[in-house]
């Protein structure tokens, strides 16, 4: 019996600003790369992006909806992932 798969070497992500309301979260190589983005004029939607490196472009993957009157309550919508041919 071989011996048990040694488990993949874990990630150190860096947040790029002190704001969680628009800022970067990746590592060093950028091979994994984040962006969290609340616009001004919809201040109670965020959006997070990530970067597909091969495709050089930024696919949307989740929106947190604060929905208005309702206190602390928030709302995550996933983005389904489409598949390459």
């Amino acid at each position: 019996m071989p011996p048990p798969r040694k488990p993949e070497p874990m990630h150190r992500m860096v947040f790029t600003t002190n704001s969680l309301r628009n800022t970067t979260i990746s590592v060093d190589d950028d091979a994994l790369y984040y962006e969290i983005v609340t616009r001004f004029w919809h201040p109670k939607l965020t959006k997070i992006f990530k970067l597909d490196k091969e495709a050089r472009e930024m696919s949307l993957i989740a929106e947190i909806e604060r929905p208005s009157g309702k206190g602390e309550e928030a709302r995550l919508v996933l983005a389904a992932s489409t598949a390459r041919g």
